[in-house]
Order: C-alpha cells, then structure tokens, then sequence
C-alpha cells in the first residue's frame, strides 16, 4: 500500500478505450439498383401499329422489324406480333376488295366504254351507207326522169331492166335495197330508203296528172334520226309540194 493513499477508498479503475470507427475507403464497391430491361421492339411495334391505319403493308414490314428485334433481344415481342396480325388481315381484306373493284367495275366499264365506241362506229358506218343508198335512188330516180320524161311513182319504176333501150342510162341499184313510201327508221335504216313523189297538172292535158320529181330519204345513224338534207329530184311544181308515198 502506497503511504499517501487512504485505506478506506477503493482503488481507481481506469475508464476503458472508445472504440474509433473504421476510416472510410472510397475504392470499397457500393451496390447499385438493378435497372429492368426494355424491349427495344416496342418503338417500332408501335409504329407498325399506327401505319395500319394508313397502309398495311409498310405496317406489316415495320411489325416483322420489330417483332425479329424483340426476339434477337430475347423478349416475345408481343408489339410486333399483334401488328404482324392486324397488317395481315388489312392486306388480305385490301387485296380482296382491289380484285372485287376490278371484276366488278373496271371490266364492267371497259366494257361498256368499248361497246359505245363500237356503236360510234358502227353508227358512222351505218350512215355512210345510208347516204350512199340515197344517192343512189337519187340519181336512179333523175335518170329515169330523162329516160320516161317523168319520175317513179312506183316500186316496179325502181326495177326497170338496165337492159331495156329507153333505160340505158338508169344504174341498178345496191342489192337489197328497199324503196319505201315512208321515212326509214333506226330499225330498218341499213336496207331502207325512203322515197315519196310529187306531181303536176300536164300542160298537154290538163286531166291528167305528172310525176315531176321525189324526194329521197335516209336514216341518220349518227344523231338517230331522218335525215334533214334528204335528196330532191325533178322539178317540184310549188315551194311547198305535196309528197306522195310510192306503192
């Protein structure tokens, strides 16, 4: 026992340490949040979607795009697989309708457009000939004017024999041709044409009456109807003569 310490206090225990921390080392790895992952298909299978509205097909190319980028990335690509879906049924329904639109209108319409343009000409065609006829019993109806010293008045007129002397200088007229007293019409205008005569009193005798001309006319293919310029022949005794059908 130390003689300057007091025998009725107990002995002094020393506090013990305060343990420091640990110095901290920035080169110690700190965990980071795990970041989840995007498919990158999504961009372009949204995209594919919206083209359906405008095109499918552009929207079935971008959809198969996407849908082989989500699986290269090891996503399903649900994106892509619905618009590969719905691109395939626009395209299929627009294919379908194009092919319906061409069988049932465009063919349709070419056909009609080639049936009026084939009645167009067979319409100039038919007046043509028409006109030819006329001409014809026009000037077979002056030369049997020079020939008798008077016009037809009847059909057996228009069938003088061209070999009969006082006719020599009458031609045949086209094969087929009827000579009608009446305007021929859209039924009957290629084999007819119309022809109706006028008359006077003789100068020699007075009772007896003269055929002195005719008018002749045509059915008009081109604007469906008679003629206007109908062919005149003799010499009509007034401006307005009464024209009679030929029997």
């Amino acid at each position: 026992m130390s003689p300057t310490q007091d025998p009725q206090q107990p002995p002094v225990v020393p506090p013990a340490p305060v343990p420091t921390p640990p110095a901290f080392n920035s080169t110690e790895p700190t965990s980071t949040p795990v970041q989840p992952r995007v498919d990158p298909g999504n961009t372009l299978g949204i995209v594919g979607l919206i083209l359906n509205v405008i095109s499918p097909l552009p929207a079935l190319i971008v959809s198969i795009v996407s849908y082989e980028k989500s699986k290269k990335a090891g996503f399903g690509g649900k994106l892509g697989r619905i618009g590969i879906l719905v691109a395939s049924i626009y395209l299929a329904l627009s294919i379908i309708f194009c092919v319906a639109f061409f069988f049932l209108v465009i063919i349709p319409s070419n056909e009609k457009d080639n049936a009026v343009a084939s009645d167009a000409k067979s319409a100039i065609v038919n007046t043509i000939t028409d006109e030819k006829n006329a001409q014809a019993v026009a000037s077979y109806a002056e030369a049997f004017g020079q020939n008798y010293g008077y016009y037809p008045s009847t059909r057996a007129d228009f069938s003088k024999p061209p070999s009969d002397t006082s006719t020599s200088n009458i031609s045949s007229l086209p094969v087929g041709l009827v000579i009608s007293g009446t305007d021929p019409t859209a039924a009957n205008g290629t084999t007819t044409i119309g022809y109706q005569y006028t008359t006077r009193t003789s100068s020699q005798d007075p009772s007896k009456q003269i055929v002195n001309g005719g008018r002749v006319t045509y059915w008009d293919y081109n604007n469906s109807k008679v003629n206007n310029d109908v062919y005149m022949v003799g010499l009509p005794a007034t401006d307005t003569p009464i024209y009679i059908p030929i029997k």
